[in-house]
């Protein structure tokens, strides 16, 4: 059955979205076509440069290529609260992508008609997070939609475009929009505290991240990472483009073999981001150093202004605990060297540094200084954002089995 929608973009300082194209989904299909008026607007951007450069002609899309479009849509966290907020499990993947939501990841919107009013804005408070933290574990243990506050379920559907499994929504603290990342009921430590002790850590070793906020909400710990691709002028928040490094690969989901950390520097390479390579570099051994092995390329994005892409803020660092002398090769979600595929190990890591444009000696460099200042200062940043002693003992040999 075909089925449309439109897409709305919000032009660089705008507060309001253009029509710009239209959608059209038919069984494993799906055509995306630029509105002719659209495409005469002198200040027309569009909805993705890669994948979507501005067009009169249609682009037959994959369902699992959908690019700058698929990271303005619900993951699987945002996916599960709209199933309970609409209590079906037969939903179409239109229809997630024209769930009402002002607070996308980036410069799109899908509507049902080009007159499509504004959504109503409306994300919620800090002072709501009790309320929104049981319902989201209410949804976590699978309880039915009839137990849950129709309220809060449109509340958290807020944040159903942010990537990732874990509970979430987003949040207003005037000036900022944040990201509430709930604790999950699977959790056997405090996530939240361990995410922004290895993000202030990162930040130590020359990495761009983003403000985080530690909230204590009935005795559990909810993280606070502010959005950096919302701007506040004073009457509302701009929306800055936004691309993952799937998008960028060009890659889907299912294409595993293809998930890497050279190919996306070549990538980067070609799109005029050159200069941030050694950036890339600098979290392909952060995440060795600290056993993120969770670094696939939708926790990697860009930011997409007039002046080109970017590497964006880091997020969703976490490291893995690590037990001396069992389980002593790790390997991350993306190739890191061609020495070794994924294990993350120095010399693997350090073997694809020209990709990187780095002649080998800065590359070591590179590594040993963020070693160094990894030994140094891990414990210093867990306890600045209060972890506990319990929690610190769980990873310390993930931190200091680099010690020689």
């Amino acid at each position: 059955m075909k089925k449309t929608c439109i897409v709305f973009i919000y032009l660089p300082g705008h507060l309001s979205a253009l029509p710009a194209a239209r959608l059209t989904f038919e069984a494993n299909s799906v055509v995306f076509s630029y509105g002719h008026r659209y495409i005469q607007n002198p200040l027309a951007i569009p909805a993705d440069p890669i994948l979507l450069p501005l067009s009169r002609r249609p682009f037959l899309l994959d369902l699992d290529r959908m690019g700058s479009l698929r990271d303005s849509a619900p993951d699987s966290w945002g996916r599960r609260v709209i199933d309970c907020a609409q209590n079906r499990s037969d939903l179409l993947e239109i229809d997630y992508y024209l769930n009402e939501n002002v607070g996308r990841i980036g410069n799109l919107d899908f509507r049902p008609l080009p007159n499509s009013p504004e959504p109503a804005f409306g994300p919620p408070a800090i002072s709501t997070m009790d309320e929104l933290m049981e319902a989201a574990e209410a949804i976590e243990k699978g309880y039915p939609a009839n137990s849950i506050r129709p309220d809060l379920l449109a509340l958290l559907e807020h944040g159903s475009t942010i990537g990732g499994a874990r509970p979430k929504t987003t949040i207003a603290s005037s000036p900022d929009l944040w990201i509430a990342k709930f604790p999950s009921v699977k959790d056997r430590w405090s996530n939240g505290r361990i995410e922004a002790a290895t993000l202030s850590l990162a930040k130590l070793c020359g990495i761009c991240v983003p403000e985080t906020k530690i909230l204590e909400v009935g005795g559990r710990d909810v993280l606070l990472v502010r959005r950096f691709d919302r701007t506040w002028t004073g009457d509302g928040w701009t929306r800055t483009a936004y691309m993952s490094g799937l998008s960028l690969l060009g890659i889907g989901e299912s294409e595993r073999a293809h998930f890497s950390y050279l190919n996306m520097a070549d990538r980067m390479r070609q799109h005029g981001m050159a200069g941030q390579l050694k950036e890339l570099f600098k979290r392909l051994i952060f995440n060795m150093l600290c056993r993120n092995t969770d670094d696939h390329p939708r926790n990697h994005g860009f930011l997409i202004t007039d002046d080109g892409f970017s590497l964006s803020p880091a997020f969703d660092i976490v490291p893995t605990p690590s037990t001396p002398g069992v389980s002593t090769t790790a390997y991350l979600a993306m190739e890191a060297g061609p020495l070794a595929g994924r294990e993350a190990t120095p010399e693997n890591c350090i073997s694809g540094h020209d990709r990187f444009g780095l002649d080998a000696e800065t590359a070591k460099k590179i590594m040993a200084d963020m070693t160094l200042t990894v030994l140094n200062q891990w414990r210093k940043c867990f306890k600045e954002k209060n972890v506990s002693s319990s929690d610190m003992e769980l990873f310390a040999h993930t931190f200091e089995r680099w010690k020689k």
